[in-house]
């Protein structure tokens, strides 16, 4: 089915159903705007996880640290998602030199897709290929290892989302998380220990917001 016959099949729905579960505000202001659903049916209910499976562990965070063959005190940014340009990978890969400077930071890239190739070819232009490592698909029950080893977890995504499960995780495991506007995140928004909202897409805002992050929690 393509994204057009899906649109048409949900005008065709929603008007017969009494209730309608939207995970985030965004979602409920966009049923309202597009397919003028009154506010009324409309219940927002949060995306939720494994809290019992993501969560702090101090032994993973050792174990997968010795796996990656890092040192115990180097500071890890953990980047998890699919690989594409509207992902916002790129943002942070240019940000490294500039962190580099304060920093000795690494870059660990999780994930695939068709824009692996030109964000490797960053990486290499930018001569930072012994600081950024591609894993590539990460079976999701590793994925709270990796999670533990990172200092710092960002997706700053340049295209609409609702609520990424991997944002959730990562803060589930008690790590603070870099991401854009466009996700509605209100911990974050509200609490700014708990991470970052990139409020533009600017290479220099990413580099001075996560320099001064790091500077504050990642030990």
């Amino acid at each position: 089915m393509s994204q057009c016959d899906g649109y048409k099949l949900e005008r065709k729905i929603y008007p017969h159903v009494d209730f309608i579960i939207a995970i985030t505000q965004i979602v409920a202001r966009a049923l309202v705007k597009y397919f003028n659903i009154t506010s009324e049916k409309i219940h927002i209910i949060p995306n939720g996880i494994d809290v019992e499976k993501f969560k702090p562990d101090n032994n993973l965070r050792n174990s997968f640290r010795k796996k990656l063959g890092l040192r115990e005190d180097e500071p890890i940014i953990l980047s998890a998602g699919r690989l594409h340009y509207a992902k916002g990978v790129q943002m942070i890969i240019s940000a490294i030199p500039s962190v580099l400077e304060q920093i000795p930071v690494k870059l660990i890239v999780i994930g695939e897709g068709n824009y692996e190739k030109k964000l490797r070819q960053l990486v290499q232009k930018l001569d930072i290929g012994d600081r950024v490592t591609f894993l590539g698909l990460v079976p999701r029950e590793k994925l709270t290892g990796y999670y533990n080893a990172c200092g710092l977890f960002v997706l700053p995504t340049l295209e609409q989302e609702s609520l990424p499960l991997a944002l959730l995780e990562a803060m589930a495991c008690e790590k603070p998380v870099v991401t854009s506007e466009i996700i509605e995140l209100p911990s974050v928004q509200e609490n700014k220990t708990s991470g970052i909202i990139l409020k533009e897409y600017s290479f220099k805002k990413s580099v001075n917001e996560i320099e001064t992050l790091f500077m504050q929690v990642v030990k």
